[in-house]
């Protein structure tokens, strides 16, 4: 769900505003403040969905969920080494467990 999110907002971002939004070591800092509002607010509802389809041990599965996203913020860091900044990964892998454990909270709740 976060990967088509993301890349659903590259591609508007790109048709909207394709000079702001370089492929380069220097995109737009907007353009990936605006990715990131976006990402957590899809990890947010895939800690939700997460926690819907789980049975049991809601938050365990919601926190497996940020630290899986965690570590896929963390490869990509590697991966987009020179073309995105650092602190682009850097953020999503921090916000992310958090992210997924608040998207779960309606349903830990009950």
């Amino acid at each position: 769900m976060l990967v088509v999110g993301i890349g659903l907002v590259d591609f508007l971002v790109s048709l909207i505003s394709p000079e702001h939004y370089a492929d380069g070591p220097d995109p737009a800092a907007k353009w990936l403040i605006v990715e990131l509002v976006i990402g957590t607010v899809l990890v947010m509802a895939g800690g939700y969905v997460t926690v819907s389809i789980a049975r049991r041990s809601y938050r365990r599965h919601a926190l497996a969920l940020g630290i899986l996203t965690s570590g896929l913020a963390l490869f990509s860091l590697a991966f987009y080494h020179g073309r995105q900044p650092a602190w682009f990964q850097l953020v999503m892998a921090v916000v992310a467990i958090p992210a997924a454990l608040i998207g779960a909270t309606p349903k830990t709740r009950n």
